[in-house]
């Protein structure tokens, strides 16, 4: 029978399936891959090894499946049927592709970051099956697989059905195999010990050893050989401490799942999966610890010359880049700093709106070939001088005198600077001063959101790069240029992405620890290539790189919000507006994401704040026009929409969701002449599909929505990629025909309360 199983298995199987392949397996069962002919999809076929098999009731063991293919959950693999083949039993479940995570193991540590959402996955598959009266007992790396950026568990109820099934099971157990059902390396000691009334606390155990051998990169008992002596260490042997870096709720809770008596353990798996996610702004696996908070504000000109402005704003930039490599300094991003240029603020509120304990103020006095420049630290509390210094030297000696302050206000703080900075923090970002003009001028354009701005915004970077070819900052801020075209100034992605691509690519080959770079690279291949895996790696090595770039975490949480992990997704643009406080963009994007898990007055409020600094913002007008529509304030959604139309900011998806708000507030003339002229500007030039599919489903015709839908799926449309779990389409994610959509998209449901 082994020798020739596929052969067999396919005469067995007759027409309904066609067998491609064998995968592996090993341990319960040999694997094989298939085409179910009726529906035209691969599955895996999974065929009982014969040592199992012996004893087994074949007919039972598929009526006891049957069972458990009732499981549906995002993070479990269903099982789809069951069947004997030549006398042995076998299961069908879908073909998932990507990776084990024992495979990923095998390439190294995992970072913290990309572990706990992986480790929450798992958790939320327990607790789900656990609720249905269904333990997994074989809980491992080998079962558990990773695609397109979630984790998901297979073969559950699999060791169920084997006992339940044996021709000499009494009480629910197969007690010819005993102990044979799970595997030693992660048995929790009562299920190791025979015990016939193991419950889901088993689980826990197991998935506690997972936990522990994902963050240590190593099994808690890796020295244990045999399976003799794994068992006994799992009995008898305590469990080695984490080491230290690894959030201590997280420690805690991997120490309580591996508790040798169950009644020690966490009640339920719900408990890890509320543990992990947290309720802070701060994610529960953060592990730097800052010393300090610190903010620069812009220099002041007091050369007499207005055309040396950008002297002094590039000194200040460049100072903000320096102390930002500082790993336990926390800097407040550029975009904030210098929301208070030329205000009468003084240090004291400044700290107090941009939480920090520290303030570096200074000014700079060009004449001819000198400088003089005069920096103090203010302490934020009572506004007192902590900390002056007056610099004169040469023009060209700039740069060696940035790194000088930095390392002078390092020193007050008290924050060592040696041994805890980037490699490459002292090093300038060029040496021409006039590319970085450009470089600023770029950052300040791109930062409006706006089509006008993001033109001017690749201008400038253009300029710079051609000025300095090695000003990797500089590459990655063309990357952001052109990712913005395609949804602010309507270019074809196919025409921006490859440039985008190219640049970022650039600035890594100049620098491949820039944050800037991976988290361009890790946006543009979420919009347009939708490789979830790549882009989300991507963003977690950005954060590693750089943990305060604000850009990182907003790009990083607008991708979890398209994975329908919105929860998760609030947290990292709640990290990224506390980076940057006063960012017009991180602030309208956390209402959004305020909006996205369901609590709209908390969008609104905030929305309101933002728009009192800036009431012509344009991205802030829209985002308030969604909530609005969605709390079913249609005056006010309208009059919000229209006014981000008339300012510029986001035509598309705007106009969309106007036809959605004037629908659904009972002016269908208006709704429907606001669609064409959606469909005219079409006819000239590119609107995504999504925009569409939105309009529709505010007019209530489904059919059309999902035909716009299928549309944007086939263009790989950017904007479905990020907004698909928008509240709006709630009705829409509500049919059946949005699963194909899900699946695509890498996603899961969104909370039943948040999505209507």
């Amino acid at each position: 029978m082994n020798a020739d199983l596929r052969t067999r298995l396919q005469e067995s199987l007759g027409g309904a399936y066609v067998v491609e392949r064998e995968l592996g397996g090993g341990g319960m069962s040999r694997v094989f891959l298939a085409e179910e002919t009726a529906f035209r999809r691969k599955v895996v076929v999974k065929v009982l090894a014969p040592e199992l098999a012996e004893g087994l009731s074949a007919e039972r063991f598929a009526r006891e499946v049957r069972l458990v293919a009732q499981l549906q959950h995002p993070n479990i693999v269903p099982v789809l049927t069951a069947g004997a083949s030549d006398g042995l039993p076998y299961f069908t479940m879908p073909f998932v592709t990507g990776e084990s995570l024992r495979s990923l193991l095998n390439t190294g540590p995992i970072p913290v970051r990309a572990a706990v959402p992986l480790l929450r996955d798992v958790a939320k598959a327990l607790a789900y099956a656990h609720k249905q009266g269904v333990v997994h007992r074989d809980i491992k790396p080998e079962n558990i697989l990773l695609s397109e950026g979630v984790a998901v568990v297979t073969d559950f109820g699999i060791a169920k059905a084997l006992s339940n099934a044996g021709t000499n099971a009494r009480d629910g157990t197969l007690t010819r195999l005993g102990t044979t059902i799970g595997t030693p390396a992660y048995m929790a000691p009562e299920q190791a010990a025979g015990d016939p009334a193991i419950d889901h606390r088993a689980d826990l155990y197991a998935w506690g050893v997972v936990a522990y051998e994902v963050l240590a990169g190593r099994h808690p008992f890796a020295h244990k050989r045999s399976a003799h002596e794994l068992i006994a260490a799992h009995i008898s042997e305590p469990v080695p401490p984490l080491e230290s870096g690894i959030a201590p709720p997280v420690v805690t809770l991997v120490r309580q799942c591996l508790a040798k008596d169950p009644n020690e353990r966490p009640v339920s798996a719900t408990e890890l999966v509320d543990t992990l996610e947290g309720s802070s702004s701060s994610s529960p696996w953060a592990t730097v610890d800052v010393a300090a908070a610190i903010a620069v504000l812009p220099f002041t000109n007091l050369s007499g010359d207005p055309n040396d402005e950008y002297f002094s704003d590039g000194m200040t930039e460049e100072l903000i880049y320096a102390l930002s490599a500082v790993k336990t300094l926390r800097v407040t991003a550029r975009t904030s700093s210098f929301a208070f240029k030329r205000t009468a603020f003084d240090a004291r509120e400044v700290a107090s709106r941009l939480g920090v304990s520290a303030i570096v103020e200074g000014s700079v006095r060009r004449g001819g070939q000198r400088l003089r420049i005069s920096v103090r630290l203010v302490n934020a509390k009572d506004g007192y001088e902590r900390w002056s210094q007056r610099f004169d030297r040469e023009v060209s000696d700039v740069f060696a005198v940035q790194e000088e302050i930095a390392r002078s206000i390092a020193g007050e703080l008290e924050v060592q600077f040696s041994g805890n900075v980037k490699s490459d923090a002292a090093r300038p970002a060029t040496r021409d001063l006039l590319a970085l003009e450009q470089y600023l001028k770029g950052r300040f354009a791109w930062n409006q959101r706006t089509e006008a701005a993001s033109a001017d915004a690749v201008r400038y970077f253009e300029s710079a790069v051609a000025r300095d070819p090695h000003f990797a900052r500089a590459y990655a801020g063309l990357a952001d240029a052109y990712l913005a075209l395609p949804m602010y100034a309507r270019t074809p992605p196919t025409d921006a992405w490859p440039n985008a691509k190219a640049a970022a690519l650039k600035a890594l080959a100049l620098d491949a620890t820039l944050a800037e770079a991976h988290t361009a690279l890790a946006y543009g291949t979420m919009l347009y290539e939708w490789d979830w895996p790549r882009a989300e790696a991507s963003f977690l090595e950005a954060i590693m790189f750089d943990p305060a770039y604000s850009t990182a975490h907003h790009w990083y949480a607008d991708f979890l919000a398209g994975r329908g992990r919105v929860e998760e997704a609030l947290q990292e643009m709640q990290i990224a507006h506390s980076l940057d406080p006063v960012s017009r963009i991180t602030g309208a994007e956390l209402g959004w994401m305020l909006h996205l898990t369901g609590r709209s007055d908390d969008a609104l409020r905030q929305l309101d704040q933002l728009l009192q600094l800036d009431p012509n913002y344009a991205h802030g007008h829209f985002i308030r026009g969604i909530v609005l529509t969605q709390q079913a304030e249609y005056p006010g959604a309208i009059a919000a929409l229209r006014k981000a139309l008339t300012l510029g900011g986001f035509y598309a998806f705007a106009q969309g969701v106007l036809v959605y708000a004037l629908a659904r507030a009972k002016q269908r003339p208006e709704a429907e002449h606001a669609l064409a002229e959606l469909a005219v500007r079409a006819s000239t030039e590119r609107i995504p599909p999504f925009a569409f599919a939105l309009a529709y489903t505010g007019l209530g015709d489904f059919d059309t929505a999902f035909m716009w839908l299928d549309r944007a799926v086939a263009q790989r449309d950017e904007l479905l990629a990020e907004n698909f779990f928008d509240p709006l389409f709630g009705p829409l994610r509500s049919e059946q025909r949005s699963h194909d959509v899900m699946l695509r998209l890498g996603a899961v449901p969104i909370a039943p309360n948040v999505a209507t």
